[in-house]
């Protein structure tokens, strides 16, 4: 059996909507010691929001330290 086939049959129909939301590039460094990254200082209320709303998780597509 092949992947396709084998996800077919694992795959069930709903009426649901996920959506991956990759955030590259935000793990910067403070610009002075002690001081915020730059996401940290950004003002952030949508993301805010939708983190509020939603089922957050971690992913490690390859491996930890591998991007």
């Amino acid at each position: 059996m092949d992947q396709l086939e084998l996800i077919r049959q694992l795959a069930v129909k709903n009426n649901t909507k996920i959506v991956l939301l990759v955030l590259d590039g935000v793990g910067g460094l403070a610009m002075q010691p002690g001081g915020p990254t730059e996401l940290e200082a950004a003002r952030t209320p949508n993301l805010d929001a939708l983190a509020a709303r939603s089922a957050c998780g971690l992913s490690e597509a390859i491996a930890p330290g591998i991007t």
